[in-house]
């Protein structure tokens, strides 16, 4: 079951209870959406079902910003937009091929059974108090820490000190929060180049390193 905001802006406003509640949300929403831009955290396969007659698609309507496009024939072999001579360009919502000669399109080519789109999405908005987010529960503190390290370099709080109760902006506390927020998103960017997102069983071309590179479909042994 998705996780409220509800527990996150309480919280927020404990410390920080002169902060409006819409103000909270707004920051939590941006936190959020630069979460999953930086960390691609939200990395979602999308299939083209109807290839014949078109080179034009629309876009999936979360669609944020595009990873990676997989090509395959009819019996799940990848295929190489090199080999396939195509180029592609997004924009007002779709992905539209080309040929890389400027030969017009009307379709894709013939031996590409199946394309799959591999791409970022947008996280829903938070725009009141039962908003749920949309990251796991693991990276919401990552995610909420990025709204305590702004407010505490903006908003004084109270300290107790040896001449007594001062208040001022706690630049520890936006250095703990800064870290931790960081920690957030190396832990989620390191779980997304482990996780293979393909519904086909291809090698994982990000993880490069880790494994023997497939040859070109056109490349003899």
């Amino acid at each position: 079951m998705p996780t409220s905001i509800q527990r996150s802006v309480e919280e927020i406003r404990l410390i920080f209870p002169a902060v409006r509640e819409s103000e909270i949300i707004f920051d939590l929403d941006r936190a959020q959406k630069d979460f999953c831009r930086e960390t691609r955290i939200l990395e979602t396969v999308s299939t083209t079902l109807t290839l014949p007659g078109k080179c034009i698609f629309n876009l999936p309507a979360t669609f944020n910003s595009l990873y990676r496009i997989d090509f395959f024939d009819t019996s799940n072999k990848p295929l190489y937009m090199q080999d396939l001579a195509i180029r592609y360009t997004i924009g007002e919502g779709k992905i539209s091929f080309f040929s890389v000669d400027g030969t017009d399109m009307t379709s894709m080519p013939s031996n590409i059974g199946y394309v799959y789109l591999v791409f970022n999405a947008r996280p829903s908005a938070l725009t009141i108090i039962t908003s749920t987010w949309s990251v796991d529960d693991e990276y919401i503190e990552g995610v909420v820490a990025t709204v305590y390290k702004q407010y505490f370099a903006k908003y004084p709080t109270k300290t107790v000190t040896p001449q007594g109760v001062v208040e001022s902006l706690n630049f520890t506390a936006v250095g703990y929060y800064k870290e931790e927020a960081r920690k957030a998103e190396a832990k989620a960017k390191k779980y997304r180049t482990l996780k293979d997102t393909s519904p086909v069983k291809v090698i994982n071309y990000q993880t490069g390193g880790a494994y023997t590179m497939p040859k070109p479909v056109n490349q003899t042994p």
